[in-house]
């Protein structure tokens, strides 16, 4: 290498560290440019704090999916010193006062018989697919959570509402499979008074951690979609859980007249929540003295009930309304109608030509879980702040450009528009001249001036071309 460059390499190498380069700003003293540029950039700054700091959409939204344990209870008289559901909580409360529904009177009864057989062996369709039979036994009585309830996959329950048994026997020829003898239908005439009992812990999907139940407070949400806080039970009213969730939530009101465990249909004891059959009906507008099919009640076919519980914590303007601000973790128990039939069949062989069909028809309750809690992830936050960023300078960049082309057609803020294009371009002169200012060695002043005197020259031109428009 020539001892030159090499020199000159070694002088370029301060330069470069000492040097620092920038852009060029020129400044165009018009309060029709600045004042709508302050006004677009003061706009989109007071969007973005409204949506990142009011709103706490800086935060990140943390998806949760829950497992969920259900089982069936019934109003027991030792509720508070059980141990076991089997052995010695399964004795129905004696003092409870069961209802009568109105179907279980001897007259509703004869009513269902005449329209249950009109519907299964009236008709000639009925008529080859069921078999003649002269009597249809439908009667009504009182069953516990052992009779009436079924689990169905990991978090699903039937409640039995009504059971079937129909008798049959094998067809001597190939004219049917099996032939009807007997039919005999009960009504769980109780099914309103059970509870259900629910368990459920939460696991992140982005962070990896836990919720459990008692860590949050539980909301019930009935059909008029007014959320009532699940409230504890009185003998559990002592803990530090209820004791939170009474001063956490005080304006709510509580989804049962009563706490007391043994008539109460709505409550918690901070690790599993029990919702009365009857409320989670009226919560998914479903009514099982309904007709349906056959004009025969839903209480004799059943229906499909989804149960949805939803995690949140709450929404921003119960954040702010706080002090100290803080976000309360919630879930809350909304339900609805799912339509539809489940029956669950059982076939009991008797013999080689006889056998008994087990048929339970109820609610078939599905559980979708859902949910998510703001959290802070410095990452997601520093992401959405760029953004915010770059919307706010290119949206301004934008506005201003469209307000200079605006003023263009604007006979009186015209000249506005050449101020802009005059002051915001700089025309260098072209490779020749360049190249013959330095062949004739002119300093950089002489070369600035050459630079100035076209400048002047391009205004002076612009101005004509607007005079002549």
């Amino acid at each position: 290498m020539p001892r030159r460059t090499l020199s000159a390499a070694w002088a370029w190498c301060p330069r470069a560290m000492t040097s620092y380069e920038t852009k060029k700003v020129v400044r165009i003293r018009s309060g029709w440019l600045q004042v709508p540029h302050l006004v677009v950039v003061g706009c989109l700054c007071c969007f973005v704090l409204y949506k990142s700091v009011f709103l706490l959409e800086i935060l990140t939204l943390d998806a949760h999916l829950a497992k969920v344990n259900m089982k069936l209870t019934q109003p027991q008289r030792n509720w508070n010193k059980c141990h076991d559901t089997v052995i010695d909580c399964d004795d129905a409360d004696p003092e409870y006062p069961w209802p009568q529904i109105s179907l279980c009177k001897e007259e509703q009864l004869e009513n269902l018989n005449a329209k249950a057989r009109q519907y299964f062996f009236s008709d000639n369709t009925s008529q080859a697919r069921n078999g003649r039979l002269d009597t249809l036994d439908v009667t009504c009585d009182v069953f516990d959570a052992s009779d009436v309830v079924q689990y169905v996959g990991d978090d699903g329950i039937f409640i039995t509402t009504s059971m079937q048994t129909i008798t049959q026997e094998k067809c001597a020829d190939s004219s049917c499979k099996w032939k009807n003898l007997g039919m005999k239908t009960v009504l769980v005439a109780n099914v309103e008074e059970f509870r259900l009992t629910a368990r459920h812990a939460w696991e992140s999907t982005l962070f990896g951690t836990h919720v459990k139940s008692e860590e949050t407070a539980g909301l019930f949400e009935p059909s008029n979609g007014k959320k009532r806080l699940i409230p504890c039970a009185d003998a559990y009213r002592d803990n530090e859980y209820c004791k939170h969730i009474e001063d956490t939530f005080p304006g709510y009101e509580h989804c049962s007249e009563s706490s007391n465990a043994r008539t109460s249909t709505c409550f918690t004891t901070g690790n599993a929540d029990f919702i009365g059959v009857r409320e989670l009906l009226e919560a998914s507008d479903l009514r099982l003295d309904d007709t349906s099919w056959g004009e025969l009640p839903l209480r004799f076919w059943g229906s499909g009930v989804l149960m949805h519980i939803e995690l949140s914590d709450g929404d921003p303007w119960e954040f702010w309304s706080r002090w100290p601000f803080q976000l309360i973790p919630r879930y809350t128990y909304y339900f609805q109608h799912g339509g539809g039939q489940f029956p669950l069949t059982e076939a009991l062989h008797d013999t080689e030509r006889t056998r008994t069909l087990k048929v339970r028809r109820g609610l078939r309750i599905s559980v979708n879980s859902l949910g998510s809690l703001r959290r802070f992830d410095a990452r997601d936050a520093i992401i959405k702040l760029v953004a915010a960023m770059f919307i706010i300078t290119y949206s301004t960049r934008f506005v201003d450009l469209a307000l200079v082309k605006i003023y263009q057609y604007v006979p009186a803020m015209r000249h506005i528009y050449v101020m802009h294009k005059s002051f915001t371009i700089e025309e260098h002169p072209d490779e020749e001249m360049v190249e013959k200012a330095v062949s004739r060695g002119d300093s950089f002043v002489e070369m600035r001036r050459m630079q100035e005197e076209i400048d002047a020259q391009r205004h002076e031109m612009l101005i004509e071309a607007d005079s002549d428009e």
